[in-house]
C-alpha cells in the first residue's frame, strides 16, 4: 500500500463557465504526510520532451523515497490538516524555493492564485 499521494503540476487553470479546468501538466508531486510533517518529491517536464504521467510519477516517487524535500506545516489552529492545507503549504514552498525550476514555480503560483482560500 502506498503512503503518498500524487498531484500533477499544471501550467494554468483556464476558467470555463466559472469553473477552473486543469491545464496541461508540467510536472508531478509525490506527497507524504506524517502529522504536520510533509515530505515531497518533484519532477518537472523538460520543455523539449513530451509529458508522460507514468514517467513524471515514477520520477517524483523516486525523489520522495531517496531525497525528499521536508517541511512542517505551522500556523493553523486546527488539530488535523486537510488536503487543501497540505497542498497549499507544498505549493507555497515550491513557488518560493530558489532551486526549483521556473516551470514548477509558475505552476505552483498558478495553483495558489486559483485555489487559495
Amino acid at each position: 500500500m502506498k503512503d503518498y499521494r500524487i498531484m500533477y503540476l499544471r501550467g494554468s487553470y483556464p476558467v470555463v463557465n466559472g469553473i477552473p479546468q486543469p491545464g496541461q501538466p508540467v510536472g508531478c508531486l509525490a506527497i507524504r504526510v506524517d502529522g504536520r510533517r510533509v515530505e515531497y518529491g518533484l519532477s518537472v517536464l523538460n520543455p523539449l520532451d513530451t509529458f508522460s504521467k507514468a514517467v513524471a510519477r515514477e520520477l517524483a516517487v523516486a525523489r520522495l523515497k531517496e531525497h525528499p524535500t521536508t517541511l512542517t506545516v505551522v500556523g493553523l489552529s486546527r488539530r488535523e490538516l486537510d488536503m487543501h492545507d497540505i497542498t497549499e503549504a507544498v505549493m507555497i514552498h515550491v513557488a518560493s524555493e530558489k532551486q526549483v525550476p521556473n516551470r514548477a514555480k509558475k505552476a505552483a503560483k498558478a495553483w495558489l492564485s486559483q485555489f487559495t482560500w
